[in-house]
Parts: C-alpha cells; sequence; structure tokens
C-alpha cells in the first residue's frame, strides 16, 4: 500500500508528524498483536475469530476465520511459525498458513508467550508463577523444562543475543532468567507494568509504569532512568537498537520518544490504542486503535516490499 495523507490528528501533533504508511480495519476489536522484526510482519487476531499476518505495507499474506479466543501471541523475529494462548488454557502452534499443527494443554490460565527469535524455543507464563518451556522442532510443541518464579510474570521475552528469558510481574518484579530457568537476577519495582519490551540487542528493557513514567533497565536489570511526560505510559516499545521508544498512554496520546528523553512527536488519538509495535529500526510504529482499525505510523520513508504483496485467504 502507498502513503496516505497525513489524518488531522497526525498534523495537530506536536513534532515532526508521521505519515500514515497503511490502516486496516479488522473485523472486530484487537485481541492480540505480534511483530516479527526481522522480516518486517505482523500478526493479529481480532475478538471475532479472525487472525491475518501483514507485510511490511500492510498487504494481507494469510487471513483466517474461526480462531476464536486467542488471548496472546508470540512470533519469531524471523517469522514463519507463530503460537497463540487460546481461552480454556491452550496454546496452538500454528504454520505459516495459520493452520493448528500442534496443541497443549496447560495447568493454569496463560499470561503470557515468547519464542525465541528463531522459532525453536517456547516459553508460557501462567497465573500460578509457573513458567513452562517447551521446543519447537517437527511442527510439534514439547516440554522441555519448567520453572517458578517469584510471581506470576505477566510479561516474558527472549534474549536475542544471549540464552536468557526475561519476565515482568503486573507488580514488583522484574526478573532475568537462563533457558532452564535458572534465576539469575532480580529487581523490586514500586510501579505496576503495563507493558514490558526488550531491545533486539538485549541492551535496554523498558516498562511502561503508568504515573511512574517509563522505566528504562539495562539487560542486567540496572536502572537507566525514568522517561516522564504528560499522562500515564500503558504501552511502550523499544527498537531494535533500544534508541527509540514508542509509547501510549491512557490518556490517548502517542509519543515517539529517544532513549535519552528526547520528545520527537507526541499526538492525541482519536480513540483509545491498544497495543503498540515499534519496528526495528525505529521507523515506523503499528498502532491498534480499541474500535479495531489497525494504522502504521511511519516517520521515515518505508520502502515497497521486494515482489510486491498479495492477499492470500485460507477458510
Amino acid at each position: 500500500m502507498s502513503y496516505k495523507t497525513s489524518d488531522q490528528w497526525l498534523a495537530d501533533g506536536e513534532g515532526a508528524s508521521p505519515m500514515v504508511h497503511w490502516s486496516f480495519w479488522l473485523d472486530a476489536p484487537l485481541a492480540a498483536m505480534a511483530h516479527a522484526r526481522e522480516v518486517d510482519e505482523t500478526v493479529a487476531a481480532d475478538r471475532s475469530g479472525g487472525l491475518y499476518r501483514f507485510d511490511r505495507d500492510g498487504n494481507i499474506i494469510v487471513m483466517t476465520r474461526g480462531m476464536k479466543g486467542v488471548e496472546a501471541i508470540a512470533v519469531a523475529d524471523v517469522g514463519g511459525l507463530t503460537v497463540v494462548a487460546l481461552r480454556g488454557n491452550r496454546v496452538a502452534l500454528l504454520d505459516q498458513r495459520m493452520s493448528v499443527v500442534s496443541t497443549v494443554r496447560m495447568p493454569d490460565m496463560v499470561l503470557d508467550l515468547a519464542l525465541d527469535p528463531f522459532g525453536q524455543h517456547l516459553a508460557v507464563a501462567l497465573a500460578n508463577t509457573e513458567v513452562r518451556l517447551l521446543s519447537v522442532s517437527d511442527r510439534k510443541l514439547k516440554k522441555s523444562g519448567q520453572f517458578r518464579a517469584a510471581r506470576s510474570l505477566k510479561h516474558i521475552a527472549f534474549h536475542v543475543e544471549e540464552p536468557l528469558l526475561i519476565g515482568a510481574a503486573e507488580y514488583g518484579l522484574l526478573c532475568g532468567f537462563t533457558h532452564d530457568g535458572r534465576a539469575i537476577w532480580d529487581v523490586k519495582l514500586w510501579a505496576n507494568c503495563g507493558s514490558m519490551s526488550l531491545a533486539g540487542n538485549g541492551k535496554s528493557i523498558a516498562l511502561s509504569g503508568f504515573n511512574h513514567g517509563v522505566q528504562l533497565f539495562s539487560g542486567k536489570g540496572d536502572n537507566q532512568g525514568t522517561l516522564m511526560m504528560d499522562g500515564s505510559p500503558n504501552l511502550a516499545s523499544l527498537s531494535y537498537d533500544g534508541k527509540r521508544i514508542v509509547v501510549g498512554t491512557l490518556e490517548g496520546h502517542v509519543c515517539l520518544l529517544t532513549s535519552g528523553g528526547r520528545t520527537m512527536w507526541v499526538g492525541k488519538a482519536p480513540e483509545e490504542v491498544t497495543a503498540i509495535q515499534c519496528d526495528a529500526f525505529g521507523h515506523s510504529a503499528i498502532c491498534a486503535t480499541k474500535n479495531g482499525q489497525l494504522v502504521r505510523l511511519a516517520w521515515d520513508i518505508i520502502g515497497p516490499t521486494e515482489g510486491g504483496g498479495g492477499d492470500e485467504f485460507v477458510v
């Protein structure tokens, strides 16, 4: 899809206004979203059972219907496989055509999922404080281990360059584990955590702390300061190198910041923003609004996908 004229709320913002690179209306409000940084693809699920995979220009690669009850999505940075958490404590592995190839049932509610960058290892955080580890091979999910955290982990992510798993509780804890579940560090938090984002190089972690701002940590849990702003940030997403951060607030603002705290742009969205994913370079961000719209905002030009794109509908 080509660039469109900026929406008025973008032009009314302060700073270097982004363009709308593409937009798409889901059939229902968003249920979950994930972004594969290396291939620049976005996977989204809506509450009516729609499941979509978009290329970087907003072309639909695959769309399926009937996948109701999606509560979380994880994708590998290299693309290909997708894992979804479904209502009823189920976790399903999907192939490139979004067809279910393997399912496992968990002993408690799934809070979050994480795939390693190559899609070989899956971590599943449960409400009972367990983290289940599964291998992904031969189109199957196989349990490889488990451990317990001090608190239930609302957010988890794999480190890209080291065999580490980073987790954050909804309140009070940020922690790091080895791939086999050995705790190597933990940090007490004094704020609720709305979201967690780990830079691709693993050197930065951003937590959206509501009225405590965006809290920054090193990949080893060292405090690197707090970015304060007007409003209460509940969403934050880092670029691969951690130098740019896209933030959403409860008051409806979307902000592009540098890791040093400089505001590059801030605008007031016409609808509540429920999810944000920054691209690998920090050039753009995919935002989902409460009414079911996905919008890719671009501060730098994004070239067309090599070979173009096209729709592929899977019944």
